[in-house]
């Protein structure tokens, strides 16, 4: 079986069938259900957080999404996939839950489990360019659909994860593009609204939807360092010093304003 016929055939078999044992086993949706694949494996089924009941069609296309997502983490592929083609199965594990609102997993653990399939197969390159394909589904997601609260928040928190997975990738291949500039124009952005929409409001600015991915961006700095980008470490620098300058971190503010100081003298006594 190709990973085509996989993601595109036996995936949807599979899920209608599971459905329909379901469906002969009783009228309402269990909260556990086990299931054995035609291979033999066997699998416990957790329904917690799953919007739809059993009748409802739209359990085929979660349960899908389910064995999509199952076979993208798993350590060895029970079909005989390579894990460059668990990525492609990952990926479109991704995008079948964002695009039908199934939500197997939260939506900000779906860039995870793309960037587990990355890392493990140590495709990079590709990891560059389905994050920030991915990343501009969720943007476009968030523009366009009303979604609730919790959701939305979560789709927030997703973009950030993105634009972090971006990034690290750009640096581990050393190939710095468009996209990681964008990333970090992003990260920038998201920085300056919850700055400015504190002084607005005469409160301390309030991070606690994304203190997580800002951490996470400057502990990167080392390695904007050794990559040597100079335009990507400024960019690194501005956002450490004025998110530590928010944070009341005011010693490590001051480290990073004094290093781009120094690199404006730097810069002048080349000219």
């Amino acid at each position: 079986m190709t990973v085509e016929e996989f993601i595109n055939e036996y995936s949807w078999e599979q899920a209608r069938e599971w459905h329909a044992e379901m469906l002969a086993q009783n009228t309402r949706r269990p909260k556990q259900w086990s299931f054995m694949e035609k291979d033999g494996t066997k699998h416990h089924i957790s329904f917690d957080g799953c919007p739809f009941r059993l009748k409802s069609h739209k359990m085929v296309d979660w349960l899908r999404a389910l064995l999509l997502s199952t076979e993208a983490l798993r350590d060895e592929s029970s079909y005989g996939f390579s894990a460059e083609e668990q990525v492609i199965i990952g990926y479109v594990a991704v995008v079948a839950q964002l695009d039908g609102n199934l939500w197997v997993f939260e939506p900000q653990g779906l860039p995870l489990l793309l960037y587990q399939a990355v890392v493990k197969a140590k495709a990079y390159d590709d990891g560059m360019e389905l994050f920030a394909k991915l990343k501009n589904i969720y943007d476009e997601k968030l523009e366009s659909e009303d979604l609730p609260d919790h959701i939305f928040w979560r789709c927030i928190q997703a973009t950030l994860l993105l634009c972090i997975y971006l990034i690290e990738t750009s640096l581990i291949t050393g190939n710095i593009i468009d996209n990681t500039f964008e990333a970090m124009n992003q990260l920038r952005v998201q920085l300056n609204y919850i700055i400015d929409q504190a002084k607005e409001d005469d409160e301390v600015p309030d991070f606690s939807v994304e203190a997580e991915y800002f951490d996470r961006l400057t502990k990167l700095i080392p390695n904007f360092e050794e990559n040597g980008n100079d335009k990507l470490i400024r960019m690194a620098y501005e956002f450490a010093r004025d998110y530590y300058q928010a944070t009341r971190r005011f010693t490590l503010s001051e480290k990073f304003a004094s290093k781009l100081n120094y690199g404006n003298e730097s810069r002048r006594e080349m000219e």
